[in-house]
């Protein structure tokens, strides 16, 4: 084995490399304080009750290094924190500090303090944190506020007034409190220094109505502000009945007319039915205190459209032929609302036809018998005068041929 060399005062070439390296990059190289931040989760205005966060966040770069080599991984100094309140000091030895149920009593300027391994300080900037002494209560609107229809658009829109959106999840409540929410959505920011969310209802049916309710939560454990007041929704059928009749009948002799006429009925008596455009155009009547409603009818025949989205609910045929016999339906709308009717269905009249059939049918039963019979008669009498010649024939044959 080859023994390593020592220079004249007994140090090994491993450590005259060892020490230069010592001399390259002293221990001054450890990170540097640069900044320190204190973080306050969810927001620094607080309802009472609430569960505030505190973090304190500790910038750091790189220290002295010889420019003309790469530098060597930093290592991360031993830090100290310490949070105080009005300069008093609430935390240390943590950089975070979570303040469950906070109260009013605990509002006040917080800032935090990092100390590095050298005794140099840091500190934050203070921040103010604000707890209110409320029963934080949400408010509920509900559009359209008039009655609804199946297939309209309800907006069921709840606010924290004064409150920012940060943080807060709103729920909405159907029928009972007790119950899971029938929807849960982040705040969007709103209006008045606000924050809030909208629940939608984009095609509302009979199941939508109800009582509703909604409240907001945020932080971990969830704080939870009281419930909205109540508000109801009321969705009913635009259309109570929609029947399809024929005139003059169902069944239609060829080359005749015929008539359908589709008649719908409001479930609103204060709906006035209108025939105009298409689309709804729904405006008060003061005269009357009602409502016009703009419908339009489609007619299929065995499920395929004969009429699109008219403003009659009459369809007529002049000349009824084959190509009309089917299984009609209408389908009325108003707006996105839609209703269809009972099928009914038209045939053509065949008792001419079938009394035509019927007679001919008759008359080959009846003549063919008799044909058959004349055939016979005919045949036979042919028969006997073709025997009658051949006998004569005979006779004067043999009474030629006989002896003398």
């Amino acid at each position: 084995m080859k023994e390593v060399t020592l220079n004249s005062s007994g140090m090994s070439l491993l450590h005259v490399l060892l020490l230069s390296t010592l001399v390259a990059y002293p221990s001054s190289a450890q990170a540097q304080l640069s900044s320190v931040v204190l973080k306050a989760n969810p927001c620094l205005l607080l309802v009472q009750g609430e569960v505030l966060t505190l973090t304190c966040l500790a910038g750091l770069v790189p220290g002295n290094h010889n420019n003309r080599e790469p530098p060597l991984p930093t290592p991360a100094p031993a830090l100290t924190y310490s949070i105080v309140r009005e300069n008093v000091t609430v935390a240390s030895g943590s950089h975070v500090l979570q303040i469950d149920k906070i109260t009013q009593s605990q509002s006040g300027r917080y800032r935090c303090t990092v100390t590095d391994h050298t005794g140099a300080q840091r500190h934050s900037r203070e921040v103010q944190v604000t707890v209110e002494k409320v029963l934080l209560t949400p408010t509920l609107s509900v559009e359209p506020g008039r009655q609804v229809y199946t297939e309209d658009t309800v907006t069921l829109a709840c606010q924290l007034p004064g409150h920012s959106g940060l943080g807060w999840q709103f729920y909405w409540h159907k029928d009972r409190q007790d119950t899971g929410p029938v929807e849960q959505l982040w705040a969007s920011a709103g209006g008045g220094g606000g924050g809030g969310a909208v629940y939608r209802l984009w095609r509302a049916s009979v199941t939508h109505t109800g009582q509703y309710w909604c409240r907001a939560g945020r932080g971990q454990p969830v704080f939870y502000t009281q419930y909205s007041q109540a508000v109801s929704v009321n969705v009913i059928e635009r259309f109570k009945s929609v029947t399809l009749s024929a005139s003059p009948s169902t069944v239609v002799k060829e080359g005749g007319a015929f008539n359908l006429t589709c008649e719908v009925q409001l479930s609103d008596s204060k709906l006035n039915q209108h025939h105009g455009n298409h689309g709804l155009h729904s405006h008060p009547d003061p005269d009357r205190n009602q409502t016009t409603v703009v419908v339009t009818f489609s007619f299929l025949r065995d499920g395929w459209p004969v009429v699109r989205d008219s403003v009659s609910g009459l369809y007529s045929v002049a000349r009824a032929s084959s190509c009309h016999m089917g299984t009609y339906s209408c389908v009325v709308r108003a707006g996105r609302a839609r209703r269809s009717s009972q099928e009914i269905s038209i045939t053509l009249d065949n008792l001419s036809l079938i009394l035509v059939t019927c007679f001919g049918t008759f008359l080959i039963l009846s003549v063919a018998p008799l044909a058959f019979f004349v055939r016979q008669y005919v045949m036979r009498r042919w028969q006997l005068r073709g025997r009658g010649q051949g006998e004569l024939q005979c006779n004067e044959r043999s009474t030629i041929q006989g002896p003398n």
